[in-house]
């Protein structure tokens, strides 16, 4: 305590500045209450929001070519092709079930395409066409799926005899840009297979496009099979 020794009042009870005494702190604002971060959040579900409003979604591919009724087998020797697949989008591709190189990319676009579109939960079908001789097609079928992960009912693998196979083998690569001659043998038609490509085929049985195995040219695959099958506004 300290007297005024001018006033002689009473003794003063303010702390001096040598009492060693600070103001006290305001209490931290809790984030909550922060405005700038609601801006932030309010912008970043502003900018989700209008994502899907701001994407362009490119029309479907447009049709190649009609292709021809083709009757096959399955892997159970039960009939299957175009009739079974009518109504139905599919992903076709031409597999050779004894080849060690050449099918390596169709095998494992197929599989890529079987993973997106499960995940996706879009009913797009893939169809893998075997050159093989029917009878070893349907007995190595179980093992050559196996080996390459692609079990799936997603998908159906289907072989029938040369006559059964040359219409479809034909389209497919007259659609690729092939000259088809007259006499060409379903041998040279085989060879398509070789060309590792995915035929993209619409709900009317239409040719809507043949794309790369590779990355790039799966991934079009892909989505150019998911704006073919979206339904018409």
């Amino acid at each position: 305590m300290s007297h005024d020794p001018v006033a002689g009042g009473a003794p003063s009870s303010a702390p001096s500045s040598d009492d060693g005494a600070h103001p006290a702190a305001e209490p931290r604002r809790p984030i909550w209450r922060n405005p700038y971060v609601w801006a932030a959040i309010g912008g970043m579900a502003a900018m989700t929001a209008l994502r899907p409003c701001l994407r362009r979604v490119p029309a479907p591919p447009p049709v190649v070519a009609k292709l021809p009724a083709y009757r096959l087998e399955d892997t159970a020797g039960r009939p299957s092709g175009s009739a079974e697949l009518a109504g139905q989008v599919y992903h076709l591709a031409l597999v050779r079930m004894s080849c060690a190189v050449h099918c390596v990319p169709v095998a494992r676009a197929l599989k890529t395409l079987i993973r997106r579109y499960d995940y996706m939960k879009i009913p797009v079908q893939l169809v893998a066409v075997a050159v093989d001789p029917p009878a070893e097609a349907r007995r190595g079928a179980s093992a050559y799926l196996a080996q390459r992960k692609l079990v799936s009912p997603r998908l159906r693998l289907l072989s029938g005899p040369p006559e059964a196979l040359k219409p479809l083998l034909e389209a497919l690569a007259r659609a690729s840009g092939f000259a088809v001659p007259k006499g060409t043998t379903v041998s040279e038609l085989e060879a398509l297979a070789h060309q590792a490509r995915l035929y993209l085929i619409d709900a009317a049985g239409n040719l809507r496009g043949s794309y790369r195995t590779d990355e790039l040219g799966t991934d079009e695959a892909y989505h150019r099979g998911l704006h073919v099958w979206l339904p018409k506004p």
